[in-house]
């Protein structure tokens, strides 16, 4: 018989399923025969809480809420009873696997705080799991854990069942004639999506416009974002969730997928753009993921960024056979499997 396996803590989003990487994970799992347990997050004791819900392998995801929250004095409380739980803590025989997205917050909110309970926490699970090979390193020095404990497994692909046709130039009133650059998916503090702007809006891109397409979670990095590109004929900010079935319209529309995270591991739209064989425009910390083709520097610093400007005007358009590129989920779950079941 097959273990029991719990996700957590399960994402919501605004579809109320999940986050994507968890959906397309947990699926994959249960093609293989698993049973899988969508864990909703406690924040009071929250590794106690899903070590009793009768599982044989927990797999962790974002677990940044487990010790951190916005303010000094919740922190301090939620830290303190999870390093008290973590003291005393009964794995009942469970196997844990944290999968590391990000060092740390994007926003780096108490970030002493989160790495000493980080890693006190990265002394109890079993395996850390980075998504690259070239993470292992990082990870090992930030959260002070032997390489022996740290495995590498890819990210299965983002693909999505159904997909619809927009137009993204007709959508946006883009001319045809222009290069389209793309900030896609959530936009919040810290992923440094507000500081790119204000580097390209110091260039010369009238042969480029960019489009910033994903929901603002902070009101007030909102209407910072609506100052900035207010009057800015060439950004096109649309602050709404995408559905699913218009991902990839919104990949295949655009010539250069933009990444401007200064502290990100992982990324989902990276992943993205890799499925749909688009460029990617990024900051050097995804140096180690480049292609050829990609442009890889200082997005901040103005007069790099103009050198990928220019450049990018004077490429052939972009030409996209309609047919992402196609990986195996199945593939991640049997590296799992060696893991789950030694």
């Amino acid at each position: 018989m097959k273990k029991i396996i719990g996700i957590y803590p399960w994402s919501e989003t605004l579809a109320n399923e999940g986050d994507k990487h968890q959906l397309l994970f947990k699926k994959a799992l249960e093609d293989k025969g698993y049973q899988v347990k969508k864990i909703n997050l406690k924040l009071l004791f929250p590794l106690t809480h899903a070590l009793k819900k009768d599982i044989k392998v927990l797999v962790l995801d974002w677990v940044h809420s487990f010790y951190i929250s916005q303010n000094l004095l919740k922190t301090l409380v939620k830290s303190t009873l999870g390093i008290l739980e973590l003291m005393f803590l009964n794995k009942r025989d469970t196997k844990i696997i944290w999968n590391i997205h990000n060092l740390h917050r994007h926003d780096e909110k108490f970030k002493i705080i989160e790495k000493f309970c980080f890693r006190q926490l990265a002394k109890k699970v079993d395996y850390l799991r980075v998504f690259d090979e070239s993470h292992k390193f990082k990870v090992a020095e930030y959260l002070q854990v032997p390489l022996t404990k740290i495995i590498s497994i890819q990210q299965g692909p983002y693909l999505y069942n159904k997909n619809i046709e927009v137009n993204i130039n007709d959508r946006y009133k883009i001319p045809v004639d222009k290069k389209i650059l793309l900030i896609f998916g959530s936009i919040r503090t810290g992923k440094g999506i507000d500081q790119f702007l204000k580097s390209f809006i110091a260039c010369n891109s009238d042969n480029i416009y960019l489009l910033l397409a994903g929901k603002a979670n902070e009101k007030k990095l909102e209407k910072e974002i609506e100052n900035l590109v207010s009057g800015v004929k060439n950004i096109k900010f649309d602050n709404k969730f995408i559905p699913d079935e218009e991902v990839m319209a919104y990949f295949t529309g655009c010539d250069y997928v933009v990444l401007p995270y200064i502290n990100t591991l992982n990324s989902g739209v990276l992943l993205l753009a890799r499925t749909y064989n688009v460029k990617v425009l990024a900051n050097m910390n995804f140096i180690n993921h480049a292609r050829a083709s990609d442009k890889i520097g200082d997005l901040l610093n103005r007069a790099e960024l103009q050198k990928f400007l220019d450049e990018i005007s004077f490429e052939d358009a972009k030409s996209f056979s309609g047919q992402p590129k196609q990986y195996n989920w199945s593939t991640i779950v049997e590296k799992f499997e060696k893991l789950i079941n030694e």
